[in-house]
């Protein structure tokens, strides 16, 4: 007879919450809140920092921690990026600019191992948060502002673009669940993230993909590759320079001004 070894999978290391709680400060070095500040007021960003307890790494100078904590509030991993505190965009130069907190103390020998489990960023939520569908989106800097400009849904983010699995959704099994794919040219993300989530569907899970970046994206905004965070951030953005032009405008022409209060016009986007 011949038996049929089974490998076992490692199990999970967890870090320990204090280094959750010690990573909560110097937010005035981090690059990433510095960004958030020029998209939303002091208290939104706040919100943001406690919602998904945003650190701060020394690691390089302005660098953010996202931690990884499930919904068991044990602390899987945490990533650790360099944004660029004006563009919000990662630092990729003279390299990515991004590693792990256990990496970082492997190399350090604070600990000795380390087997890396992850989960989806925001898991810790999901109890907090039940009545709420689930948008998935691909990074963790996506799901915190989309979190502060549309919280009608539970904003995850699952780390990768190869990161969606049935391992990974379990937890958010039962409920009802969106996917929003970045923006490409080859529409690399949407095609990809469908065919996954079909086999999710098979398994049991109410899971659908959004059209929106395919159908109102320019062609522009597929080249660059944008997410659904960009997308509506480069629209507000629009959207206030319109105001602000009007405002001028009224303010140096008397018979507009005039206009707008006797038939009492709605200006858009104001």
């Amino acid at each position: 007879k011949i038996k049929k070894e089974t490998k076992k999978e490692d199990l999970p290391t967890y870090h320990e919450i204090a280094l959750v709680t010690q990573s909560g400060r110097n937010f005035k070095q981090n690059n990433f809140i510095k960004y958030l500040k020029t998209i939303f007021n002091e208290d939104q960003v706040k919100r943001i920092i406690l919602r998904y307890l945003l650190g701060t790494s020394s690691h390089w100078e302005g660098a953010t921690v996202f931690w990884q904590l499930d919904s068991n509030n044990l602390v899987r991993g945490g990533k650790i990026m360099l944004y660029s505190p004006a563009t919000g965009k990662r630092v990729k130069k003279p390299y990515n600019h991004i590693t792990w907190v256990h990496s970082v103390l492997l190399k350090k020998k604070v600990i000795q191992n380390f087997t890396l489990s992850q989960c989806l960023f925001g898991s810790h939520l999901l109890i907090k948060e039940q009545n709420k569908p689930v948008a998935i989106v691909e990074s963790e800097k996506t799901a915190c502002i989309m979190s502060e400009l549309f919280d009608k849904y539970l904003w995850l983010a699952c780390g990768s673009l190869s990161n969606i699995s049935i391992k990974m959704f379990n937890p958010i099994k039962g409920r009802k669940i969106v996917l929003y794919p970045d923006l490409s040219t080859d529409q690399k993300a949407f095609t990809k993230w469908t065919e996954k989530s079909e086999i999710l569907k098979k398994e049991g899970f109410d899971i659908s993909v959004s059209h929106l970046l395919e159908e109102k994206s320019t062609v522009t905004q597929q080249v660059h590759g944008l997410d659904i965070a960009d997308f509506f951030i480069q629209n507000r953005k629009r959207s206030v320079s319109t105001s602000d032009l009007f405002n001028r405008l009224k303010s140096k022409n008397s018979i507009l001004k005039q206009l707008v209060t006797t038939f009492d016009l709605i200006i858009p986007y104001n």
